[in-house]
């Protein structure tokens, strides 16, 4: 196999890379071994370690599944749909025009506000974190406290009865 003529060509969704016959070559006398899918980022692969190349090819893998999986996802929620007798396309286009004139962004601002007001009734409290210990954490405990503090905006967000939640101390 000396030209690349030769060469099998990819099949769609995979990168497309240079000698992938030698690398099915190098699997053939392995029963029940299949070649491996090349990345872009193969190239860079020569100074990991074995145990690097292990996390690497499983974190490849679950990515992959995790594509599949949200394209099965999709693909169920379009025959339900198709089921249901919805026109997807016009679904869509109304959602692009609401996105244009802005309805829905303010409805939730409505919404909010209204929520927001049973906060003012005098029943609600205020909670307030105080991040001033910041410069004594480490960066993976401050993304941590950062996850929380959007964990808590969302769920009050959404709550019935919000608080005002106030973030005091950030550098």
């Amino acid at each position: 196999m000396g030209n690349d003529s030769d060469l099998p060509l990819p099949k769609t969704g995979e990168p497309s890379t240079g000698n992938l016959a030698s690398k099915n070559e190098v699997h053939e006398g392995v029963k029940g071994a299949q070649p491996s899918k090349l990345s872009a980022s193969s190239t860079s692969d020569q100074g990991l370690s074995k145990n690097q190349l292990k996390k690497r090819k499983r974190w490849q893998k679950q990515l992959e599944l995790k594509r599949r999986r949200k394209e099965q996802e999709r693909e169920v929620k379009r025959q339900k749909a198709k089921r249901d007798g919805r026109d997807l396309d016009k679904e869509r286009a109304e959602q692009a025009e609401r996105e244009r004139d802005g309805t829905g962004k303010r409805k939730r601002d409505e919404k909010w506000q209204q929520r927001m007001l049973k906060a003012d009734s005098g029943n609600s409290f205020r909670v307030c974190f105080d991040c001033s210990f910041e410069d004594k954490m480490t960066s993976k405990e401050i993304n941590s406290l950062s996850l929380q503090l959007r964990y808590v905006y969302a769920a009050n967000k959404r709550s019935d009865w919000p608080v005002y939640v106030d973030v005091c101390g950030m550098n």
